[in-house]
């Protein structure tokens, strides 16, 4: 089947991810011990807060994006800022009261990692746990409410992409993480699979008593912005460090480089590293 990457994500918006991996305390999801085995990146950063100007970057390398709505700012609708709040993508539908509908509305007018794939002749998918359904346009589910839902659209930037926003055949490419089980026993998996698991699972655990994981809320939204990213491989070197500082903008070069794509924004900086030694083969590969 070849090089297909599979980017499991829960950056920058859980408990654990953004401490360094000796402060973890308990080992969450045998994270230390998948450390131990695989190859990590210890001086790895998100790029700003809170949570989804980092998905943002991703996949576009940059975190600006059209504000259609301006509510509340000084700028007026349609101004082109830099994403500072987890607000809804311009084509969602958010649940009305009680819930809190959106104060912004974010259109992202750059090239995507995704469009380079589709303009490559390559496929990609977001695998996302607990949305209702392939391509909705609903913001978040169940519910508007922050500390009550499971899929939280600020943790998927696809939907944000304008270029996304206006193909349906790429917005349809959001969907439920069990597709992902069948398309691994059909050998149908893509080039590119973007794997999100919901608020109860991803670290952030939810307020709402009502919810799974019901009882405790994320609270480091103002923590170091340091994310554990591990490098798990079937093949190749094992037990490897990269030290070097590292960022968002380093997992996109390091995607775009292994299917020979031009790199997107702050990816193509000479300052942004691959993350190559931690994919590097043995000796014996």
């Amino acid at each position: 089947m070849g090089f297909r990457p599979a980017v499991a994500d829960s950056v920058s918006g859980g408990a654990g991810l953004r401490r360094r991996l000796p402060d973890l305390g308990e080992d969450h999801w045998g994270i230390t011990e998948l450390a131990k085995t695989y190859n990590v990146a210890p001086n790895y950063h998100g790029v700003w807060h809170p949570s989804l100007p980092n998905y943002v970057a991703m996949i576009t390398g940059d975190w600006t994006g059209t504000d259609v709505v301006g509510t509340g700012h000084l700028y007026p609708a349609g101004s082109t800022v830099g994403v500072s709040d987890d607000d809804s993508p311009s084509v969602a539908i958010d649940y009305g009261p009680p819930a809190n509908a959106s104060s912004h509305r974010w259109r992202v007018n750059l090239p995507s990692l995704a469009g380079q794939l589709i303009e490559a002749g390559k496929d990609w998918r977001a695998y996302l746990q607990n949305i209702p359904e392939s391509g909705t346009h609903l913001a978040n589910w169940p519910g508007d409410n922050n500390d009550g839902k499971l899929y939280a659209v600020k943790h998927n930037p696809f939907p944000y992409v304008a270029e996304i926003q206006d193909d349906p055949k790429q917005f349809a490419k959001q969907v439920p993480l069990e597709q992902l089980f069948s398309d691994l026993g059909t050998r149908k998996v893509p080039e590119l699979s973007y794997i999100v698991p919901d608020q109860c699972r991803d670290m952030h655990e939810l307020g709402n008593p009502l919810a799974p994981c019901g009882g405790a809320s994320d609270t480091d939204d103002n923590d170091v912005n340091r994310v554990v990213l591990i490098a798990i491989t079937n093949y190749g070197v094992k037990g490897v460090q990269d030290a070097r500082f590292q960022s968002h903008y380093s997992l996109l070069k390091t995607i775009e480089a292994a299917f020979d794509l031009s790199y997107l924004g702050h990816a193509a900086d000479q300052t942004t590293n691959t993350l190559a030694p931690l994919l590097a083969p043995t000796h014996r590969e």
